[in-house]
């Protein structure tokens, strides 16, 4: 029989599963991990490292380290659903392309087998009870439901705008925005209740294959269009001095949302300077020192980037003092996960554009 069970209400701590030390083996061991469930089960793993190796084998190869990057952010937060809700996702990825041959339940039972050898049951428990709530997911045993993120009341017409944006309607779109334009709405409030879930649909009709890779493209690519030709046009308060920094934590490609932060603090007049998407730590922090800025703007997309974010801010913290600027943290994967901000180290976080822009002053 299966069984379904809420996501997490976003309120609560669950019960720690794994020290520090388990998070330190699952990254220390994940390519040992990969490379032995990779051999045991096409055979000879060699040609996994190799150039020319099949795409079977390297599409287990990625999916395996993803599956370990979120293994270790769960452990890390001590917050077990984040990998739950992971394999879930990956679940319903593999059955909407129908990949249900891929064996997701055979993939979690090799990584389970490897951590059970590899550390001993004592030592290995923790780590093992994580998977083993993964595969009762795979399986199908068990269904998640997983807490929608945190988005303001959307407009009426977002669902009618993402299906626009997929099907290249960039004047159906205008339309929309300037309907809404007319009406008094200004740059912010459409792009926090309007654009914003009718993206977050888009992924969902990606997740779901009832679109392409090339059209969620085209509809991000759209959104930033219409976006852009808006704010240029929107009314900026008298410059300031304030200065804020706005970057995507390394690894996060997803820039938009911050994007739009951005925009709302240069609307309330401040000095921004947007770095985009994947900056690497080092490259940041020297930008903070040359620049001085009073706040820094930080974004996570995905479950696993937020254990890089946290050291990120550690590194601010501890490389700056006691002038160190004011870290401020979002991005959907702070956004899925009440209080996730505290764990990380900022000193505030903001759901979205419109709550930053208050910030803004």
């Amino acid at each position: 029989m299966m069984e379904t069970v809420e996501g997490a209400t976003g309120d609560r701590w669950f019960a720690e599963v794994a020290a520090p030390a388990d998070v330190r083996l699952i990254e220390a061991l994940s390519d040992q991990a990969v490379c032995w469930a990779i051999e045991r089960r096409f055979g000879e793993v060699k040609e996994v490292l190799a150039a020319g190796a099949t795409p079977p084998r390297l599409r287990m190869r990625g999916e395996l380290y993803e599956i370990l990057e979120f293994l270790a952010a769960a452990a890390a937060t001590g917050r077990h659903h984040l990998f739950e809700d992971y394999i879930q996702w990956l679940r319903d990825v593999f059955g909407s392309r129908m990949r249900k041959d891929d064996g997701l339940p055979a993939m979690l039972r090799l990584l389970h087998d490897f951590f059970g050898q590899r550390l001993g049951p004592m030592s290995a428990e923790p780590v093992t009870r994580l998977i083993s709530a993964g595969i009762s997911i795979a399986d199908g045993a068990v269904t998640r439901l997983p807490q929608p993120p945190v988005f303001p009341a959307p407009l009426a017409g977002a669902d009618e705008l993402a299906r626009c944006l997929v099907a290249g309607n960039i004047g159906g779109a205008r339309a929309m925005v300037r309907r809404l334009d007319a009406g008094g709405l200004g740059y912010v409030q459409i792009a926090t209740r309007l654009f914003q879930p009718a993206l977050y649909a888009v992924g969902q009709l990606w997740q779901r294959n009832e679109i392409t890779v090339a059209q969620e493209h085209l509809a991000s690519a759209i959104a930033q269009t219409i976006l852009t030709q808006m704010f240029i046009r929107d009314d900026f308060l008298p410059r300031r001095d304030d200065k804020a920094l706005f970057a995507c934590v390394s690894g996060n490609s997803h820039a938009l949302g911050l994007r739009l932060v951005c925009d709302a603090f240069e609307l309330k007049g401040w000095s921004v300077q947007f770095v985009g998407s994947s900056v690497p730590a080092e490259a940041l922090i020297a930008h903070i020192d040359s620049w001085r800025p009073q706040l820094v703007c930080l974004s996570a997309s995905l479950v696993p980037q937020l254990p890089e974010l946290r050291r990120l801010v550690a590194e601010i913290r501890a490389t700056f003092g006691g002038r160190r600027p004011a870290v401020i943290v979002g991005g959907l994967a702070t956004n899925e996960i009440a209080s996730i901000w505290e764990w990380i180290g900022a000193d505030e976080w903001f759901p979205d554009a419109e709550a930053a822009s208050a910030r803004g002053g």
